[in-house]
């Protein structure tokens, strides 16, 4: 069975918008396996400085968490804990405030609380059942972390 389907219109528009967010700061990492002869991805990180994020939080100065995303076998497995250490060094390295990332409390997309273990988690707000948590402050983060709210233009 084929990871992804490149011919869809969907597939480009996300390889289009990953391209065009680089020079922003994106970084996307692939989770590498090997299985039998051969290495796979199984899983990915992507995160990008607070100032650019698309997941409508407030939070500059801070690097954010848009996906991390682990399949088959490699789940449970620390894998994704893995992936959330590459962004907090890369966070550390650039001089920020720390690394925010989303759960949520049912289901969906989200990862849940549970899926985020770092010593330094804390719950910086909730809006409905998503929060947004702080997954690790190397400074006392002088962030005014908010819900941004977009309004239809029409």
């Amino acid at each position: 069975m084929q990871k992804t389907k490149k011919k869809l219109k969907g597939y480009q528009n996300k390889l289009k918008w990953i391209k065009e967010r680089f020079k922003e700061g994106l970084k996307y990492k692939l989770l590498v396996v090997q299985e039998g002869n051969k290495e796979t991805s199984r899983g990915m990180i992507e995160y990008i400085p607070g100032e650019y994020n698309w997941r409508g939080i407030g939070a500059d100065g801070g690097m954010v968490i848009h996906c991390v995303w682990v399949v088959g076998k490699n789940k449970k497995k620390g894998s994704g804990s893995k992936l959330i250490e590459c962004a907090i060094k890369d966070a550390n390295k650039l001089g920020m405030y720390g690394v925010v990332g989303m759960t949520a409390d049912k289901g969906g997309w989200l990862p849940k609380k549970k899926s985020m273990k770092t010593s330094d988690l804390r719950k910086l707000m909730k809006w409905n059942h998503i929060s947004p948590y702080m997954l690790k402050d190397f400074r006392k983060m002088p962030l005014n972390l908010n819900f941004i709210r977009y309004q239809s233009k029409n």
